[in-house]
């Protein structure tokens, strides 16, 4: 039985950032239900009250009363979506300043992609470079997907800002969002095509 009752904080149709254990992430959702009554599944699971259900863009996830606080958390409307380019960006060895990011209450902040992935290679026009899937195509992925372009900001580094961010630039021109790009790795001297820094960059 679905309520409007507060747990946690949250009501129904919060928005929030739900923590996926899988995953090791905190992915985007909302709240979908607050459960006022204990109920019990179809596979035979007690549902306790106070459970929140929260519809994620893949998934439905029950977090139990005693779990709220540790792995939901509130995302402000006003909180700018920071989209983060995972291919060298560091986000192991910067591990802690992506932390300190996440948990400011000014940013959402969601890592895009994984290093070490059959994509985090070089495209073809590069001096060893590969044939898709790679970097290039994986930028096409994620446009195609639409988180860069609901992004307020683009974090990138190394690799990432030699083809993902040109990639990018190359799609949406203007339309692209700011980017912060960790050792300027867009403005050397690159093989391919003619990188275009839209006037926005």
């Amino acid at each position: 039985m679905a309520g409007d009752s507060s747990v946690g904080g949250f009501r129904r149709d919060d928005r929030v950032q739900v923590w996926s254990a899988s995953q090791k992430a905190w992915l985007e959702g909302r709240v979908v239900e607050v459960v006022a009554e204990a109920v019990t599944t179809e596979e035979g699971h007690t549902v306790p009250p106070g459970t929140i259900r929260i519809a994620t863009a893949r998934t439905v996830m029950l977090v139990p009363p005693g779990k709220v606080s540790e792995v939901v958390r509130p995302v402000s409307d006003e909180a700018a979506f920071v989209a983060v380019l995972a291919p060298g960006a560091g986000v192991k060895a910067n591990k802690s300043v992506y932390s300190d990011l996440k948990r400011d209450a000014r940013f959402r902040v969601q890592v895009l992609g994984a290093r070490g992935e059959s994509y985090d290679r070089y495209p073809e026009h590069w001096d060893g470079g590969s044939a898709p899937p790679n970097l290039e195509s994986f930028a096409g992925d994620l446009l195609a997907d639409g988180n860069i372009m609901r992004a307020d900001c683009i974090v990138a580094g190394s690799r990432g800002g030699q083809v993902i961010i040109p990639a990018i630039w190359r799609a949406l021109g203007t339309a692209c969002p700011p980017a912060v790009v960790i050792n300027g790795g867009c403005a050397m001297g690159l093989p391919g095509p003619r990188i275009i820094w839209p006037v926005n960059a």
